[in-house]
């Protein structure tokens, strides 16, 4: 392990033994990571608890759907940034190592008390509704409700936001993928919802609103 990894591990769980604020504490040590980890987990956090509260989670549950998301790639910051930001194809070796990320998410999770009751959630995270994901190939409501949720908050953030390798998707094509992926990649009714909470912003930039969805 390289020692900027070894220093970003000590920190997090420095953040999980202060008395901040989960969600602040953590969105502040995302900021200063690669914008593929970091601003990408934040926005995928508030997709997710939009989608989650459009479906009726608890104050409870939102709270830990919030924590989760925030979490679900921190897996990758032991994946070498040659890897991550790759522009050009990734070789089979190194998309193994990109799909390793929600096991080393675990790893990393059950070693720090406070944040060890979200490692199933960040486990599962790419598994497909079908059962053809990873990396378990659970199906259906084998696959924990907060991971189904951010299996579309990932997606559809993952597909609208620019990336080294080609540019970032427009709202109407990101949303004609996820109905494609209905019953097949996702819940069908995560997709509804989560569809139906984004027209409550009328279109708008969701990120230009000011508006924050992790109230």
């Amino acid at each position: 392990m390289e020692d900027h990894e070894k220093a970003l591990l000590e920190k997090l769980k420095a953040i999980s033994q202060s008395d901040a604020q989960d969600s602040r504490a953590l969105k502040s040590f995302l900021i200063t990571m690669d914008d593929i980890i970091g601003i990408h987990s934040i926005r995928v956090s508030g997709y997710a608890c939009m989608s989650g509260r459009e479906l009726g989670l608890s104050e409870e549950d939102l709270a830990a759907l919030r924590t989760s998301a925030l979490l679900h790639d921190i897996g990758k910051i032991l994946i070498p940034p040659v890897i991550l930001n790759k522009a050009d194809g990734l070789s089979q070796a190194e998309m193994s190592t990109i799909r390793r990320h929600p096991v080393t998410g675990v790893k990393i999770l059950r070693d720090i008390d406070r944040y060890k009751t979200f490692a199933d959630t960040v486990h599962h995270h790419h598994e497909f509704f079908n059962g053809r994901g990873y990396p378990c190939g659970l199906s259906g409501s084998d696959i924990p409700l907060l991971s189904r949720i951010i299996a579309a908050a990932d997606s559809y953030e993952a597909m609208t936001s620019e990336r080294p390798y080609r540019k970032g998707f427009s709202h109407r094509e990101a949303i004609t993928r996820l109905k494609m992926g209905r019953s097949t990649q996702f819940d069908p009714e995560i997709i509804d919802s989560f569809i139906c909470a984004l027209k409550k912003f009328s279109g708008e930039d969701f990120w230009g609103t000011g508006i924050n969805l992790e109230l």
